[in-house]
């Protein structure tokens, strides 16, 4: 359970759902304490990626975002409001990165 990513693609366009990571145990870690998904192909392929939308605020689905994004491109992230304040908190972990471009529902 974890390293949640699933993208879905079309000939230009590539939306992604999920940025998360895998907690490793500790007797596996070896001084990791947790793994990313493989975003290589994301990675050759930013300039078609649209949007990351976010499920969920677990870190099983949030935890790579600060690492990840950056790589990618920074595409704008669509989540729900409580999901992208814990994302906030997730990203001030990290100031040297740039910020999250955050899109939220508006009630």
């Amino acid at each position: 359970m974890g390293r949640n990513m699933i993208l879905v693609e079309s000939k230009d366009d590539i939306v992604v759902l999920d940025v998360g990571f895998h907690f490793i145990d500790e007797e596996e870690a070896m001084g990791a304490d947790f793994t990313l998904p493989n975003f290589k192909y994301l990675e050759e392929r930013k300039s078609k990626i649209r949007a990351v939308v976010i499920t969920h605020g677990h870190l099983d689905h949030i935890g790579g975002v600060p690492l990840v994004l950056s790589r990618i491109g920074n595409p704008p992230v669509y989540s729900r409001k409580l999901s992208i304040l814990l994302m906030r908190k997730r990203q001030s972990e990290f100031p040297h990165l740039p910020a999250i471009k955050e899109r939220s529902e508006e009630h």
